[in-house]
């Protein structure tokens, strides 16, 4: 969306707004053309992008595309470059008026960014033909590490403020941890609140919420300090 719009009233008598038009797009021409576009996946092939298990999908902003990724288009590799996948779509729209897309991949193997492609939205103008959108996505195939390492979670919870109520937190029975890498996991409907009820629970009962410790065990390096 374009700024907020201003207007400056000059004098007490009636005045007319000027005309202006949504996201400042003057009315154009209206034409319905294919697009191509073709992502060079040659560096996520490096990196491991399995055609057999992962797939990658083209969302944006403009119909046909949209940003649900589960309804994106599939790419598919191109007959003359294995490693450039493709898809060619019609559109409808005004010449010159900005479209945007992005690519989304999934499949057994993790990606970066949950998928997205990071950075900005790749953009260009409607045209007014038939025409190709080349790039290669900003988009990395992460290779799992075999190793196992051990983490040890710090929160210093001796200036700890309740955001709702604005106020300190004061008298912490307990703190918990979860998160998005196992053996955090995201509880599946939300932070469950009575799950913490039992400070005696190392972990909670669905195994989603993870006890943090302040006596001196589990990787607390002093007991009683509030962190």
């Amino acid at each position: 969306m374009a700024n907020n719009r201003a207007y400056t009233i000059t004098s007490a008598t009636s005045q007319e707004i000027p005309l202006s038009y949504f996201n400042n797009q003057l009315p154009g021409v209206v034409t319905t053309i294919n697009i191509t576009f073709q992502a060079n996946l040659v560096n996520m092939i490096a990196e491991g992008f399995n055609p057999a298990i992962d797939s990658v999908y083209l969302v944006g902003g403009n119909p046909p595309l949209n940003w649900g990724y589960a309804a994106g288009e599939t790419m598919t590799p191109s007959f003359e470059n294995p490693n450039v996948y493709e898809t060619t779509l019609k559109f409808t729209g005004i010449i010159g008026a900005q479209v945007q897309f992005k690519l989304f991949g999934a499949g057994t193997d993790p990606f970066s960014n949950g998928g997205w492609e990071s950075g900005d939205n790749h953009t260009f103008p409607f045209p007014s033909a038939d025409t190709t959108a080349t790039w290669t996505p900003n988009l990395h195939v992460t290779k799992p590490n075999a190793a196992a390492d051990e983490v040890i979670f710090h929160v210093d919870m001796n200036k700890a403020y309740d955001g709702i109520n604005f106020k300190p937190v004061t008298g912490v029975k307990s703190v918990w941890i979860t998160g998005s890498v196992a053996p955090l996991n995201w509880p599946p409907s939300g932070w469950p609140m009575t799950d913490t009820v039992d400070e005696s629970s190392a972990i909670d009962t669905t195994a989603q919420l993870h006890r943090m410790y302040d006596d001196g065990t589990h990787g607390d390096s002093l007991a009683g300090d509030n962190r």
